[in-house]
Parts: structure tokens; C-alpha cells; sequence
């Protein structure tokens, strides 16, 4: 349980740096835009970004890239990040509630 709480807080710090990236180009080009997944990866760190596609494509399928991480990267980072890590980080609050709710309707 810790561990998925440490990743959701991961997650949504990553997340804010997406939109603290976005928030940047906002001050420079004066209008905002959420950025993708693949803007965002390509902004911090282009070489692993190349380096994933050509390894996707050569050494596990074409059609993987092309059918399941390419539509990915076009999600915007804040949502893609954000979401699933409030999801995790909230995972102390609302897994007690939901094995009381469990409880009620066995009993």
C-alpha cells in the first residue's frame, strides 16, 4: 500500500512539473496549451524518447508503437500523470471506506 501511495505522489509531482512546463511556455508565447505526453518527454530528455521508438520498433513490434504508445504520447502529461496518481495516492482513504461498504451489504 505504501509503495502505490509513493507512486501516486510520484505521479502527481510529475504531472505538476507538466504543468509547470506548460505555465513556462504560457509566460513566453502568451497563451496556454497543454502539452502531450510526447511534447513534454521530448522537452526533457529527446535521446530516450528516440532511443524507446527504436527499440520498440526493432526489437518488439511496429504495430506496438504505432497502435498503443504513439496515441499515448498524444494524451496531455498533466492528465496522463495526474489522474492515475490521485487515483494511487488516495488509495488509504478510500480502500477502508469501500471494504465497510462491502461489510454493510453482507450483512
Amino acid at each position: 500500500m505504501r509503495t502505490a501511495v509513493g507512486v501516486g505522489y510520484l505521479l502527481i509531482a510529475v504531472g505538476l512539473g507538466a504543468l509547470a512546463w506548460d505555465l513556462y511556455f504560457l509566460s513566453l508565447a502568451g497563451h496556454f496549451k497543454l502539452s502531450s505526453w510526447g511534447e513534454f518527454w521530448y522537452g526533457v530528455h529527446s535521446p530516450s524518447l528516440s532511443a524507446l521508438k527504436t527499440g520498440v520498433e526493432s526489437h518488439l513490434s511496429v504495430g506496438l508503437w504505432n497502435g498503443v504508445i504513439a496515441p499515448l504520447m498524444k494524451a496531455p502529461a498533466l492528465l496522463l500523470f495526474g489522474l492515475p496518481g490521485a487515483i494511487l495516492a488516495s488509495l488509504p482513504w478510500t480502500l477502508p471506506r469501500l471494504s465497510k461498504l462491502r461489510t454493510l451489504r453482507q450483512a
